[in-house]
């Protein structure tokens, strides 16, 4: 890291210690950090601020972005540890977890791994590798399917606490209530409700959710 990189660190860490939030966020801007960087300085800024919603969705954007460090990973436990939703997170079903991981992932993820398992599936079927050919092949069919399934689904942090009803009116059993702070994939919309598919203890409706779209 060169002098003038720990300077300007060492002064995002002054403002925000001296709770000048918005000249520690003018400052990061005026960096003109890649998007990931920009993304999980910010999170720091507003974790320390006390805006643990808006710091666990810039640690999620800064993932999207292709940003898999181990300190991301230790920030994200933090900041969900310290709004209570990393118990909950643990009871989630494999395939939550796997519908979640799958939609943070970066948007040219899914595609270049299934256009890279084509490649591999035409080379190892020129050589007559026929057996072998078999799992790139069926590799590529799931991610395709996987991701055009998925294309108008959105990854989203919940900003406020709010009740999950069973159908799009309030006519309906409130069935459970999503956390502040809990990331979830809405698959449809009707009016002012959004269906919550992902993760399965809160599958169900939400009316006027206030949510972060990743």
């Amino acid at each position: 890291m060169s002098d003038t990189a720990k300077d300007q660190e060492m002064s995002i860490n002054q403002y925000v210690t001296e709770g000048n939030i918005e000249q520690a966020t003018a400052l990061v801007s005026e960096l003109e950090l890649p998007s990931y960087l920009e993304a999980y300085n910010l999170a720091y800024i507003k974790y320390k601020s006390g805006s643990l919603v808006e710091a666990r969705y810039l640690l999620e954007k800064a993932q999207a972005s292709g940003m898999f460090s181990q300190e991301v990973t230790e920030a994200l436990t933090m900041v969900k540890d310290d709004l209570g939703i990393s118990y909950a997170e643990q009871d989630q079903t494999t395939l939550d977890n796997l519908m979640l991981m799958g939609k943070s992932l970066p948007n040219e993820f899914f595609p270049s791994l299934t256009l890279l398992c084509l490649i591999i599936w035409g080379v190892l079927t020129l050589k007559k590798k026929f057996v072998l050919s078999v799992f790139p092949a069926v590799l590529a069919l799931v991610l395709g399917i996987f991701y055009y399934a998925n294309l108008d689904t959105k990854v989203a942090i919940n900003v406020d606490e709010i009740p999950v009803y069973r159908g799009p009116s309030r006519i309906f059993e409130e069935i459970q209530v999503l956390p502040q702070g809990a990331k979830f994939i809405i698959s449809k919309e009707v009016n002012d409700w959004k269906y919550i598919s992902y993760p399965s203890i809160y599958r169900g409706w939400v009316y006027k959710n206030k949510a972060l779209m990743l």
